[in-house]
């Protein structure tokens, strides 16, 4: 039987609208009366009850990740901020000079903010990891890559989802385990050749309707024109949902851990429908629906993901377990600073 059909093997959310409500308004107004100190506080609490209420087998994930390495951050953020603005008054090149450094940087705070999130990740006790360094290959795939994207009118965008998510997976680690993805360009190219193909669609119907509409008013009025804006952000969500649907689909079922395969299920539809339905519910509850939306994509998220039966993950996190317990703690080496500090 296939992990897809078998939902024994599903990812399950367990969390609640109205108790994640609680921990959302306490965070706002504690972040609020503390000016953002208590933002960092936030972030935990809120990671905390997400990884804690994501289940694969009955077993929960959890989150490590120290409140005063973040607020330090945070203040090291702030505090670059203020010398970015002072700058010009220093020199009134300084600050184009210090923005180009920073993205220079940029590599180092991507993956070091990637590697923090994961080594305070963990399941079943033992802790993710993320191998990536500051390194000719993290310039190429989080500087070079973006960069090419934008001068080829994203022409180069298949190949560049391929290097990238390969990168991401070829550094990931779970407890001392290999996660080992089976991903070729073409396949990319085939996605973002359907979305393409639906955004002609798309474009095409909407020159037929924006027509039909002229004949048959003879003008389109102005209340009609304003909800141009917010059918235009519909239909550019219909082509993300569908890469993100497809993209996602085939990272995880062509994406190993040891001997353990995942699956996923995501469609464009369902995923459309939820972007969709979320927009709607932020305007009309002007904010309020946050927490019901985000403890809906999870639920929606979970569902669509499989694991490997039990039996077999049991035995591999035995083994896992005995080899980082024989090889101490494989986390040692992150840097104590949260880079993902505006998160």
């Amino acid at each position: 039987m296939s992990v897809n059909s078998n939902l024994d093997n599903q990812i399950k959310f367990k969390g609640k609208a109205t108790e994640y409500f609680g921990i959302w308004i306490t965070n706002i107004l504690f972040t609020i009366l503390t000016l953002g100190i208590y933002s960092a506080w936030a972030k935990v609490r809120t990671k905390k009850y997400f990884y804690s209420n994501t289940f694969i087998h009955d077993e929960s994930f959890d989150y490590h990740a120290s409140p005063i390495v973040i607020l330090k951050s945070r203040a090291l953020v702030f505090f670059g901020y203020l010398i970015f603005i002072g700058s010009q008054y220093i020199w009134e090149l300084f600050p184009a000079i210090l923005l180009f450094l920073f993205i220079l940087l940029l590599p180092f705070i991507i993956v070091n903010a990637i590697k923090f999130n994961l080594v305070n990740t963990s399941y079943r006790s033992i802790r993710m990891n993320f191998k990536g360094v500051y390194n000719k290959e993290s310039n190429k795939v989080y500087l070079l890559y973006p960069f090419l994207a934008v001068i080829t009118l994203g022409l180069l965008r298949p190949y560049i989802a391929k290097k990238s998510n390969e990168y991401y997976l070829n550094n990931l680690r779970f407890g001392t385990s290999l996660f080992t993805p089976k991903l070729k360009t073409k396949d990319f190219i085939g996605i973002y050749l359907a979305a393409l193909a639906l955004i002609l669609l798309l474009l095409g119907l909407g020159f037929i309707a924006y027509y039909w509409l002229l004949n048959a008013l003879g003008t389109i009025s102005p209340d009609i024109m304003s909800f141009v804006p917010f059918i235009i952000i519909i239909i550019a969500y219909v082509p993300l949902a569908f890469i993100a649907a497809l993209t996602r689909n085939y990272i995880f079922n062509n994406t190993i851990l040891d001997k353990v395969k995942f699956s996923s299920n995501m469609t464009g539809p369902s995923l459309i429908f939820l972007y969709i339905t979320n927009l709607i519910m932020i305007i009309a509850s002007f904010g309020l629906l946050i927490p019901y939306i985000k403890i809906r994509n999870a639920r929606y998220y979970a569902s669509r993901s499989f694991v490997g039966d039990k039996e077999q993950l049991d035995q591999f996190l035995q083994a896992t377990q005995k080899k980082v317990n024989a090889l101490g703690d494989s986390a040692s080496d992150i840097l104590d600073v949260d880079f993902d500090a505006i998160g």
